[in-house]
C-alpha cells in the first residue's frame, strides 16, 4: 500500500495517480468498468452544473477532478498516454471546418479525420 504521507503535495502526476488507483482499487479488469464509473461521475458533474451553471463552486471542481482522474485511469488501463492522444486529436481538429451558434458549443462539418473521428 502507498503511504500517502510520503508523497509530496502537488506531485499527483499521471503515473502517481495510476499507481494510487491500482493499489487502492486493484488492477482494473475491464476498461468498460472504468468507463462506466467515469460515466456515473460525469452524470453527477452534470447535476452539480445544473445547480452551479458557472462551475465556480468547489463541488463542481471536485466532481470535474473525479471525471478527469477516471478518464486518465481509463487511458492507462487501455495502454495509451491520454495527453499524447489529445495532442494528436487536436492536430485533426485544427484541420476541420466547424460550425457554432456562438455560445461555446459547436460541431465539425466532417473533413479531416472523417465525420466521426
Amino acid at each position: 500500500m502507498i503511504d500517502l504521507r510520503s508523497w509530496p503535495i502537488g506531485k499527483w502526476n499521471r503515473p502517481a495517480i495510476d499507481r494510487w488507483a491500482d493499489e487502492t482499487f486493484g488492477r482494473a479488469t475491464s476498461a468498460a468498468l472504468i468507463g462506466a464509473r467515469a460515466n456515473k461521475e460525469w452524470a453527477e458533474l452534470l447535476k452539480r452544473l445544473a445547480r452551479d451553471p458557472n462551475g465556480n463552486g468547489p463541488a463542481v471542481q471536485q466532481k470535474m477532478a473525479d471525471v478527469a482522474i477516471l478518464v486518465f485511469r481509463l487511458a492507462h488501463v487501455c495502454g495509451f498516454d491520454l495527453i499524447a492522444a489529445v495532442q494528436k486529436k487536436m492536430e485533426l481538429n485544427i484541420l476541420r471546418q466547424w460550425t457554432s451558434p456562438g455560445d461555446g458549443d459547436g460541431r465539425h462539418l466532417g473533413g479531416a479525420g472523417g465525420p466521426h473521428a
